[in-house]
């Protein structure tokens, strides 16, 4: 659910079609997942009976806290629109991927166009945790208080709902913080 929907961490969901789930093992199991007409403490030596659907699926204990998180933010997003909340998040996305190639930022992608979502990558793929530049790039922005994430050698920034302007321009301000302290500017833009 902290994925676009605005909630907590530890909530999700999955939606299985019934005749699909009911032939599924699942993985785990946990006391939520099993048919089982007693008290929830109780043990029972009969064999497990799975729960019909995707309940067959639940693990551990509800998260009431994050479910009535989720109920607020979808009523915020229907009341916004989903175009809008899209709109919102690859307008400030081709802001930022305009002012990193500005800097001489490797883009994944390269240059805005039809292809750019709310996800914004930077760095050579495949170039794992030794490209310099990009480490050094990673640490202003820690420095700075940028959000984003460090995976196998690639900057990944996700814009949402939450974000404005300055989210962006505080981001390319860490990178021109970036330049001025000595990095040397990208020699090509990479592809999608």
């Amino acid at each position: 659910a902290q994925k676009c929907l605005l909630s907590f961490f530890g909530c999700g969901f999955l939606f299985v079609r019934r005749e699909v789930a009911d032939g599924l093992t699942p993985a785990h199991l946990a006391r939520y997942g099993v048919d089982l007409d007693l008290p929830e403490t109780a043990h029972s030596r009969e064999p497990i009976r799975y729960r019909t659907g995707a309940l067959r699926f639940d693990l551990g204990n509800y998260n009431y806290l994050g479910v009535s998180a989720v109920a607020l933010s979808l009523d915020l997003i229907e009341e916004i629109g989903v175009d809008n909340v899209e709109s919102h998040a690859r307008a400030l996305a081709r802001r930022l991927v305009r002012g990193l190639l500005e800097e001489g930022v490797p883009v994944v992608g390269g240059d805005v166009g039809p292809h750019l979502a709310h996800i914004v990558t930077v760095g050579r793929f495949g170039a794992g945790q030794g490209d310099r530049d990009v480490e050094g790039l990673h640490r202003v922005l820690q420095e700075q208080a940028v959000v984003h994430t460090f995976r196998d050698g690639m900057l990944r920034f996700s814009v949402g709902l939450y974000n404005d302007e300055t989210d962006i321009e505080m981001a390319l301000e860490a990178v021109r913080l970036w330049r001025r302290r000595g990095s040397r500017p990208a020699t090509r833009k990479t592809g999608s």
